[in-house]
């Protein structure tokens, strides 16, 4: 599987609604949003908000920004 393809899904996973766009991510990134994914569908940690944010001075940099919520 492609870093790309990680990316799209650990966002289908941390955001099931959300629409894969094109996003730009700093190295690390898709091994991040992977090892969150994976968490997420064994159940470890559940999702409690996602939510894209691309700040104005550089707008072709997105970020995703996610809260969690650790299963006790």
């Amino acid at each position: 599987m492609t870093d790309r393809e990680d990316v799209a899904r650990a966002i289908k996973a941390l955001s099931p609604k959300s629409e894969i766009m094109e996003f730009d991510f700093t190295p690390h990134a898709p091994k991040i949003l992977r090892e969150l994914a994976d968490e997420i569908e064994k159940g470890t940690k559940n999702l409690k908000s996602a939510a894209w944010h691309c700040s104005k001075s550089t707008p072709h940099i997105q970020q995703m920004v996610v809260t969690i919520e650790r299963d006790s």
